[in-house]
């Protein structure tokens, strides 16, 4: 959907477009000519500050200044007036520190964190610069509804500045409507997240429509599913990655490596079983009910695969081919995805890097390693490599870093009955975990690290060690550079058993999807480290304070994505500081109706009844979409032991009674209202 299909299809809120146009002058014309607000016009004052629903710039209906709060900001006016004249003098040029020491100025005077209500204050004086859409939740929503569904790219978003995202927001209007006065576009962005949210989806922002998010994700590398409990935010997250890391191309390699012998396909109307009997260079060979054996080449398997990603018809004899495709298509790579919960006590050292003791006999060593994400960025950023046109390095150091894996099996094989001999009474006669350890056993045993073995077995195929001579040049040079007797002799034995030849093989590329449940349950700060920049910048590499192999540089490739969940309701958990929440795209997953969905048991009913708690007793400090059930909580589970009686008065009605005592829900029949529910 274009953006300009978006404008020519709105219809103007006429009532909200002529308020503004009537009040928002004469806000400015106030701030400008009084310093004292009790100098205000009353009407306009009460319009400008006092009233909290219905506004003429934005209608916020709950989360505004308490009476106590609007009396302390008043209090304060003398401080504040000076700031208002400034911004409602510049109707040109956006002045940012002004907006941030009004905010500031104003949040000395309140006990939460009204930022919506200031917003609305400052965008009432700068109508030619600010966006109507006043809290950082809707304005992100409406960016994130731009990107995916009408391909819109605001190179400025920073999704954490409201201030300037809401002057880049505005500009984009302004820009696609040069004809139209700033007047005239202030209901344009709010209808727009009405208009994509009502149109071409089958509910509010985005939900269950995961081409959208997946859009979304290959744009910005990471989101966040972020809703009530109940939604289905892991689920769905699961089945992102399930179709991401789908292959759009496959190989006849990704082909042996998905088929094995033994293994049941089903045909493509899923009704009649095939066995795998035969995976080798020309073939599948697949045997059939009736005993008969069918066999199909690797390009007809190809072929098919890419009729059914291109969702084209399938002729008769696409039978037995088409089955194999689809198995593949239907079972992706399990090892592309990872799943991970974060807690409150977990750390960098658990996620990125980190120090582990190892026991080696009588000793106990400590060593850098890559933990949960360097290990999945590692994989994926070789994955990159080897899948480009100038990937004789990847290949080269994959082919180190798989025969390095066979010497070094052949060493500790040979070293349990013998030393190797390196150099006279001098071998290798233990091989640890890092390294291998050499000299006479009872004396002072010195060690060749693997890293830096494999770093001279990459130098002697780039041509920059001679192992015939009997020195290592510096500018190779290694841990305990004096000792090259022990490491040369090492690494003649290896270019003994392997030659090495340049290869011009290409892999495909493949996503590779890192899913973080409740993901702001960890301290986001503290677990990503240095990766808050990685995250932004993929493909270029940032310093770890844990150097593996060496190396301290860690880097998250293109095709590294994470889905994090995120449960609104629960705000025991921790924050996402706005600097990490700039790097992440956030979708809502809300609560919907599937009664119409096929073979779900949905009780539409009893979901009504509890939607309407959250319109009529819903605290005013909270928002409905953040807090409502979701509608897993109303399938009948029957066939699992999880009737809808059995779920009312086990799940359902306790979380309920939670919300009263958070003060979530509220009223002095909302304890009966609840204990009354029945199925």
């Amino acid at each position: 959907m274009e953006f300009k299909d978006v404008l020519d299809n709105i219809e103007v809120w006429d009532n909200w477009r002529e308020s503004y146009k009537f009040f928002v002058p004469k806000f400015i014309e106030e701030a400008i000519s009084k310093q004292n607000w009790a100098d205000w016009d009353k009407d306009i004052f009460n319009e400008y500050f006092e009233r909290s629903a219905n506004q003429c710039v934005s209608s916020l209906q709950q989360g505004y200044f308490t009476g106590v709060e609007k009396e302390r900001i008043k209090e304060n006016w003398g401080q504040i007036a000076p700031l208002l004249k400034k911004i409602a003098e510049s109707q040109e040029v956006p002045l940012f520190e002004i907006y941030q020491q009004i905010k500031n100025t104003i949040l000395d005077s309140t006990n939460s964190n009204k930022e919506a209500a200031i917003h609305r204050m400052i965008a009432g004086l700068q109508p030619r610069l600010l966006s109507t859409v006043v809290t950082y939740k809707r304005l992100n929503e409406l960016y994130t509804l731009l990107i995916s569904k009408c391909s819109v790219d605001i190179q400025d978003y920073k999704y954490n500045d409201w201030f300037s995202d809401s002057h880049q927001i505005l500009k984009l209007y302004q820009d696609a409507m040069p004809e139209n006065d700033s007047y005239d576009i202030i209901t344009y962005p709010w209808q727009t997240i009405d208009y994509l949210n009502n149109n071409n989806t089958t509910n509010h922002s985005m939900q269950n429509n995961n081409e959208d998010i997946i859009q979304l994700l290959k744009y910005k590398k990471q989101i966040i599913l972020q809703g009530p409990p109940g939604t289905g935010k892991t689920r769905l997250a699961k089945e992102i990655a399930t179709q991401l890391v789908r292959p759009v191309q496959i190989t006849a390699d990704d082909i042996k490596a998905a088929i094995k012998v033994g293994q049941t396909i089903i045909s493509i109307a899923d009704r009649v079983p095939y066995k795998v009997i035969e995976v080798d260079e020309s073939g599948v060979g697949l045997k059939l009910e009736n005993g008969n054996v069918q066999k199909r080449n690797y390009s007809s398997i190809i072929q098919a695969y890419t009729n059914l990603i291109d969702q084209k018809p399938l002729t008769g004899g696409d039978t037995y081919q088409a089955a194999i495709a689809k198995f593949i298509l239907d079972n992706p790579d399990q090892s592309l995805c990872k799943f991970i919960q974060f807690h409150s006590s977990f750390s960098y050292e658990d996620f990125v890097r980190g120090i582990v003791a190892e026991s080696n006999g009588d000793k106990i060593i400590y060593r850098n390693v890559n933990k949960i994400l360097g290990q999945f960025a590692a994989a994926a950023l070789q994955n990159f490599l080897l899948s480009k046109a100038d990937n004789g390095q990847a290949l080269m150091e994959k082919w180190v870093d798989q025969r390095f894996e066979e010497f070094k099996a052949e060493i500790e094989n040979e070293a349990e009955h013998k030393q190797v001999t390196l150099s006279g009474e001098i071998g290798i006669f233990d091989v640890e975990s890092d390294c291998f350890r050499y000299g006479k056993q009872w004396n002072n045993p010195s060690r060749i690290k693997f890293s830096d073995f494999k770093h001279l077995i990459a130098e002697r195929i780039k041509g920059n060690l001679d192992i015939t001579q009997n020195r290592i040049p510096k500018e190779v040079s290694v841990h305990a550079h004096y000792r090259f007797t022990y490491y040369l002799a090492l690494i003649r034995i290896f270019f003994e058993k392997y030659s090495y030849q340049a290869s011009s093989e290409k892999s495909s590329l493949k996503n590779y999807v890192l899913i973080i449940d409740e993901i702001n349950r960890g301290n986001l700060s503290s677990v990503l480290g240095e990766l808050i920049y990685a995250l932004e910048y993929r493909g270029e590499k940032v310093e770890s304070m844990y150097a593996v192999d060496n190396k301290n540089e860690l880097v998250l490739p293109p095709n590294l994505y994470i889905i994090g969940t995120m449960n609104t309701a629960d705000r025991s958990v921790g924050h996402i500081d706005y600097a990490i929440r700039r790097r992440f795209a956030f979708a809502n997953i809300l609560p919907r109706d599937l009664s119409a969905e096929l073979g779900i048991k949905f009780h539409k009913v009893l979901f009504g009844q509890v939607a309407s708690l959250f319109d009529t007793h819903l605290s005013a400090e909270f928002e409905k979409e953040d807090m409502q059930l979701g509608h897993s909580y109303f399938i009948d589970r029957s066939d699992e032991g999880g009737p809808i009686d059995m779920r009312l008065q086990y799940e359902i009605k306790p979380i309920l009674v939670e919300y009263v005592k958070d003060g979530v829900l509220i009223g002095e029949d909302i304890e009966r209202i609840i204990d009354d529910l029945t199925v």
